[in-house]
C-alpha cells in the first residue's frame, strides 16, 4: 500500500499536467480555481460509456483516454490500461456502497501504521501520542458518520477509469463527485473529462478511490 504521504506529489503532477494539456477553446473548459481538465478527443468520444444510477450517472473512459491521463503520473510504469465494461461497474458500485466504511478505517490504519513505525524508538515523545489519540479519534468519527456518509453517495456522480496494474490486477480507478454544490460549473462537462483538483471545492466534494477486480476490495490510496 502507497502511504498517503507519498500519495501527494504522483496526484500533485497528475493534476499539473492535466491543466496544462487540457487548455481547449471550448469555454466551458477555460476554468482555473485549482481545476484541472483534460477533454476527451472526438475520436474517443463514441468509445464512452454512460450508467443511471438511482439518483446519480457514471461515467466510463476508454482505455485510450485513461492512458492519456494516467501515462503522466510517475507510478504508471508497467501497467496497461483498459475499459471496463457497464456490468463490472454495476458491481462496482454495487461494492462501493458496501465497503465504503471499512475503506476508510482501513486508510486510517495504514496511516497509523506508518506513524507507530516513524516513533518506534521515541513511544513516549509527545507526537507520538497525539498520533495514536487522533488515530482513536478518526476511528471514533468513522463510525459515528460514515451512515450518513455511505447513504449521501447516492448523489455523488461518478467517473470510472481500468487498468492493469504491474502485478497484473485489474484496477478501477473511481472519483465521486458530488455536483449538489456546483461553483464552477464543473458537472456540464463531467462526461466529456476527467476533472481533477486539489483544494476547496476538490476537498469537501470529491473522493477517490480504488476497486481491485480481482480481490473485491475497495480502497482508497491503495493500487494507484
Amino acid at each position: 500500500m502507497k502511504h498517503p504521504k507519498n500519495y501527494i506529489v504522483p496526484i500533485f503532477f497528475l493534476l499539473f499536467n492535466l491543466s496544462v494539456q487540457g487548455q481547449t477553446t471550448d469555454d466551458r473548459f477555460n476554468v482555473n480555481h485549482g481545476v484541472s481538465v483534460r477533454k476527451i478527443d472526438s475520436s474517443l468520444k463514441s468509445e464512452m460509456q454512460f450508467l443511471k444510477f438511482d439518483s446519480s450517472i457514471g461515467a466510463v473512459f476508454p482505455a485510450r483516454y485513461t492512458e492519456i491521463i494516467l501515462t503522466k503520473n510517475n507510478d504508471w510504469q508497467n501497467k496497461k490500461a483498459f475499459t471496463p465494461d457497464t456490468s463490472l461497474i454495476r458491481i462496482v458500485e454495487t461494492e462501493i456502497a458496501r465497503q465504503y466504511c471499512q475503506a476508510n478505517k482501513t486508510f486510517e490504519d495504514s496511516t497509523w501504521r506508518y506513524e507507530k513505525a516513524s516513533y518506534f524508538r521515541i513511544r513516549e515523545h509527545k507526537e507520538f501520542k497525539k498520533a495514536k489519540k487522533r488515530y482513536y479519534k478518526s476511528l471514533a468519527f468513522i463510525d459515528k458518520f460514515c451512515p450518513k456518509w455511505k447513504h449521501d453517495l447516492i448523489y455523488f456522480d461518478k467517473q470510472f477509469m481500468g487498468y492493469i496494474s504491474a502485478t497484473g490486477e485489474r484496477i478501477i480507478y473511481i472519483q465521486l463527485c458530488d455536483f449538489r454544490e456546483d461553483p464552477y460549473l464543473l458537472k456540464r462537462i463531467f462526461k466529456e473529462s476527467w476533472i481533477g483538483g486539489w483544494h476547496g471545492w476538490f476537498e469537501t466534494n470529491t473522493r477517490r478511490l480504488h476497486f481491485n477486480v480481482d480481490k473485491n476490495l475497495l480502497t482508497i490510496n491503495d493500487d494507484y
